[in-house]
């Protein structure tokens, strides 16, 4: 009488079920054994580090992965509070400050200096690409401008770890040029009920990530 079944119940390599341990060559299996010929694949590890700013994966060549993930947060309110669209040109800016939730030393304010050119995304229901990634001249021969609001970084301010970007330069139907004002603003805005708050967003790059900050303001149709 062959004790072969009992052997195979003491040797580590052959499971409860008498199927022999082996390796399917996916990093992202465990318990793998040999059933009918052939390795099968149990279940997959647990990737989670724990961090809560890392995308945790699992990549079958090589096993486990965390990728740090972007971690902005950002805080935004517009200037003025209301905007009247009776009043043609003139000024606006968009306070601005952003925090680095993931960074290597925990949450930190990145610096202004830290901010790049900053366009208006949205205003009401209208979405605006970014003017820089608009070819100039356009391939149909025509010059595009005015696709969206860039800031005027000559007139940028800075307090504290807040940044103030001013838009108010005039269009002058020349696209390499850093354009927007008031007037810009309210062709965008002009369908929006009287008395009422519309959306405003402004998005760009900080410490190399995209972000997009909203806030919003009150939409007058007639003069005060």
């Amino acid at each position: 009488m062959s004790d072969v079944g009992f052997h195979r119940d003491l040797d580590p390599k052959y499971d409860s079920r008498g199927s022999a341990s082996c390796n399917d060559g996916n990093a992202c299996t465990t318990g793998d054994v040999c059933n009918g010929g052939q390795c099968r694949g149990g279940p997959p590890p647990n990737c989670d580090d724990g961090n809560a700013c890392t995308t945790d994966a699992c990549d079958p060549g090589t096993g486990c992965t965390h990728q740090s993930q972007a971690g902005l947060q950002s805080v935004c309110s517009f200037n003025p509070a209301s905007l009247n669209l009776s009043s043609q040109g003139g000024s606006f800016s968009v306070n601005l400050s952003i925090v680095n939730t993931c960074g290597p030393d925990g949450p930190a304010p990145i610096p202004p200096g830290n901010i790049e050119i900053v366009h208006v995304s949205r205003a009401g229901n209208t979405f605006f690409p970014d003017p820089a990634s608009q070819k100039c001249p356009a391939s149909d021969g025509s010059t595009r401008f005015e696709t969206g609001l860039f800031e005027d970084l000559g007139a940028r301010s800075v307090s504290g770890n807040t940044v103030s970007l001013k838009f108010d330069k005039p269009s002058d139907a020349n696209c390499r040029t850093l354009d927007g004002n008031r007037k810009d603003l309210s062709a965008a805005l002009s369908s929006v009920p009287n008395n009422t708050n519309a959306p405003i967003c402004v998005s760009g790059m900080a410490d190399g990530q995209l972000f997009e900050c909203c806030t919003s303001t009150k939409v007058l149709n007639k003069s005060n």
